[in-house]
């Protein structure tokens, strides 16, 4: 499953994390580091699984806190419209 960012949204940075305009509706939305980073495994078009892998191997964290975490992510990125699944 991979996540696609629609072109309606515009992406710019502030002190190292994105801030996220979604054109349609006029509403922000922040990422911190993390989400900054996930944010950039979406736009390099990395799947779910290999944006987890990534997080477990780059974190060091258990693959069940990074599925997780990237799980409510995921959800959060897609009910604000700004990635749609590409399943």
């Amino acid at each position: 499953m991979k996540y696609i960012i629609p072109k309606s949204i515009l992406t710019t940075t502030d002190k190292g994390e994105y801030i996220l305009l979604n054109t349609k509706n006029g509403k922000f939305f922040g990422l911190d580091v993390m989400g900054t980073y996930v944010w950039d495994l979406i736009k390099r078009g990395d799947s779910k699984k290999a944006i987890i892998d990534n997080i477990v191997q780059t974190y060091n964290v258990s693959r069940e806190v990074a599925e997780k975490d990237i799980r409510e992510l995921l959800i959060e990125l897609s009910k604000h419209e700004l990635v749609i699944v590409d399943e």
